[in-house]
């Protein structure tokens, strides 16, 4: 019995901390409408969840006319070598002789900055975006600018 309340409150504490490693925001966008760059913009708000990984989450936003988009976004990453970090020569000798393989092409993780999302409208269209994070480990939460556009031609700038 002891076991299973330890084991109990165990998975409830991690369950709580992953759940607070989710982020939530906000992100201020102006929607101009399909082939008229110069008619005013109109303020649009984007709202994201991450995991709170870096890694990426949802995104959804209205436009001005009432269709609503939602989707995925993913942040773009990359690996770096153990070159390039200073471990190759002797390091990287010392590790691939039996200290776990020798694998350095993925020892280190490199964010890019950019992140892209593909959203989905309830009326058909579909929104590709890209954007340029502050700080990429941190996500969408530090800020950064972006770009979207729709399939019937409107576009978004987004700030935040």
């Amino acid at each position: 019995m002891r076991f299973r309340s330890s084991t109990l409150i165990g998975v409830l504490v991690a369950a709580a901390l992953l759940a607070g490693c989710a982020t939530q925001g906000l992100i201020a966008g102006r929607a101009t409408p399909p082939n008229q760059p110069s008619a005013p913009a109109t303020p649009v708000t984007f709202s994201f969840s991450g995991r709170g990984t870096g890694t990426g989450g949802t995104l959804s936003v209205t436009l001005p006319d009432g269709e609503t988009f939602s989707g995925r976004y993913l942040q773009v990453k990359g690996a770096a070598t153990g070159n390039t970090v200073g471990f190759g020569g002797t390091w990287g000798g010392w590790w691939g002789a039996g200290w776990g393989g020798g694998d350095w092409a993925t020892f280190v993780q490199t964010y890019s900055g950019a992140a892209v999302a593909m959203l989905f409208g309830d009326r058909g269209h579909t929104m590709q975006c890209r954007f340029y994070l502050v700080s990429p480990r941190s996500g969408f939460h530090a800020g950064g600018i972006g770009q979207c556009q729709t399939s019937d031609g409107r576009h978004v700038d987004a700030q935040f």
